[in-house]
């Protein structure tokens, strides 16, 4: 019994040291997509090289980025892909704004454009420059020689490239 009591209490000084080691500060800044990876290697760009990582393969997944502010504040860009008649679509600058929260790796942003609120989750890596999303998502696929989403668990990745100090 007094095992399991000193056992208790080192895991519980252990938590609160990580969990006091992941502030804020250390969230706040401008992550760029790395990567937004796909079930199946696809060529979208019809250059003879397929890849799973669709941010090689069509410029619509170029230019996303996620700013953090120290106000906790956020503001996401992106561009949406699509399919109209068979053709890939992109609708370029997609921007979305809210407030974002962190507890421990996690990081939570609440969007409330248009009186909608979508909650999104992403895990910081331990050194806190990476940040990862993965779950349901849709991608473009060729199917018969024309375009058409399919559904799938997507991965996107986040790369630090700004810690917003000035």
């Amino acid at each position: 019994m007094l095992a399991a009591g000193v056992f208790a209490l080192t895991s519980c000084s252990d938590d609160d040291e990580n969990n006091n080691n992941q502030n804020d500060d250390q969230a706040v800044g401008t992550y760029r997509l790395a990567a937004y990876t796909a079930p199946a290697a696809l060529d979208l760009d019809n250059d003879g090289d397929s890849s799973s990582d669709l941010s090689t393969e069509y410029n619509c997944y170029a230019d996303w980025e996620i700013v953090l502010n120290s106000d906790q504040t956020f503001t996401r860009t992106h561009n949406i892909t699509g399919v109209t008649d068979g053709d890939l679509t992109c609708q370029i600058g997609q921007t979305a704004t809210g407030t974002w929260s962190r507890n421990g790796q996690t990081l939570t942003l609440i969007n409330a454009n248009n009186g909608d609120e979508l909650t999104e989750e992403y895990t910081f890596s331990s050194n806190n420059e990476i940040l990862t999303k993965t779950g349901p998502g849709q991608y473009p696929i060729i199917f018969e020689n024309i375009f058409i989403m399919e559904g799938g668990t997507i991965t996107v990745v986040y790369s630090k490239v700004d810690d917003g100090v000035n």
